[in-house]
Parts: C-alpha cells; structure tokens; sequence
C-alpha cells in the first residue's frame, strides 16, 4: 500500500509530452505541465497534472482514477497533499491527514534530460522510505 502511494505524489508532476512546451526557467510543476509518466516500480500506472493553475493531478492506480488538488483532503481517501518545495529541479510535497498531521514527505527530482522521474517517500508513521521512478510518456490523459 506504501508503495502505491509513492508515485502518486509524483503524479503532482506533470503535464506536457511536447518538449518544446517546457520552460526551462520556470518551477518543476511549470516544466512538466502536461507530461504523462508511467512507473513500473509501482502500482500506480500513470499520472499528470491535470490543471497547473489549480495545482491539481490526476493518477491511476490499480485501474481507479483519481482527482487531487494541492492544500485540499481528498475525502475518499481522507489525507491531501501540500506543495513545500516547487524549484526548477525538485518537487517536495507533504502528505497530511484529516487532522492537518503530515505524515509523510515526498522529494521528486527529474533526470538531467527530464524524461525520469525518481521520487523519494519517507512515511514518518513507521520511519520508512521508498524510492520510485517514472518514465516520460506520450499519453494525453493517464485514465484512458
């Protein structure tokens, strides 16, 4: 269960599968507006910003689709997800609870071409960490 929550931290991440969208000046969820990734170390199957205005993301995960937005508990899973990081070359996100608790931390950081993700999570409930990738992919919407 740890592990599936791991990349959808990650999902935060992105939004643009035409690399002529990046910006290379702007924060990570700027760079990757729109980019689809997809991890194989996970059971989430793909994830994208869906709206960066809004700091939202969509993921896939065993064939549910879900909806997040940044600084809001998603009800149905009871815990949401605050941006504390949001550089060019690092995305840091708290996990907290109902009870505004952080509960863990995740730290994504793009490969030096950008197509990697790689995504440390540290689960302070049992003082574990997790480390996760994903690959750039060519999809428009992870829940098609």
């Amino acid at each position: 269960m740890k592990r599936i929550l791991i990349l959808t931290t990650v999902l935060v991440f992105a939004c643009s599968s035409d690399d002529s969208n990046e910006n290379s000046n702007g924060t990570f969820l700027e760079r990757f507006d729109g980019v689809v990734w997809q991890s194989a170390d996970t059971e989430v199957e793909a994830f994208k910003i869906i709206d960066n205005d809004n700091y939202s993301w969509k993921d896939v995960i065993n064939g549910d689709c879900r909806v997040f937005y940044f600084g809001v508990i998603n009800d149905n899973y009871e815990y949401g997800w605050n941006i504390i990081v949001n550089e060019y070359n690092i995305l840091v996100l708290d996990k907290f609870d109902v009870d505004d608790n952080v509960i863990a931390r995740s730290t994504t950081i793009p490969s030096e071409d950008g197509n990697v993700l790689t995504e440390t999570y540290e689960d302070y409930s049992d003082n574990t960490e997790y480390i996760a990738s994903a690959n750039r992919t060519t999809l428009t919407d992870p829940c098609e």
